[in-house]
């Protein structure tokens, strides 16, 4: 797929589940998916799916393809996309909070 594709496709799926985020933790209203948690965990998964392309096709940007087989460093990668994703999930729900969300913390 051509990197421009996968660039818009990644900031669709960023802006979309940005706003389904807000939207589900109740900060945007006038909506049936004000307030509902099933919208932020949907949004939290498209968001992330943005973020993890967007991320991605920037890594991509300017090098050669990747190869694969044992030579290849496509594990150390996806280790430092996976992260970048879990510091953006910590992130939002320190913003919004858990008690926001309905989600006890053990």
């Amino acid at each position: 797929m051509k990197r421009w594709v996968t660039l818009t496709i990644g900031l669709v799926f960023l802006l979309v589940g940005g706003v389904w985020v807000l939207q589900g933790a109740g900060v945007l209203t006038g909506s049936f998916m004000t307030g509902q948690k099933l919208w932020f965990l949907i949004g939290l998964v498209a968001f992330l799916v943005g973020v993890v392309l967007v991320a991605a096709t920037a890594a991509a940007h300017g090098r050669p393809p990747v190869r694969t087989g044992p030579t290849s460093h496509g594990r150390y990668r996806r280790t430092r996309v996976i992260r970048a994703a879990t510091r953006v999930i910590g992130g939002v729900t320190r913003v919004i909070g858990w008690r926001t969300l309905g989600i006890r913390r053990s």
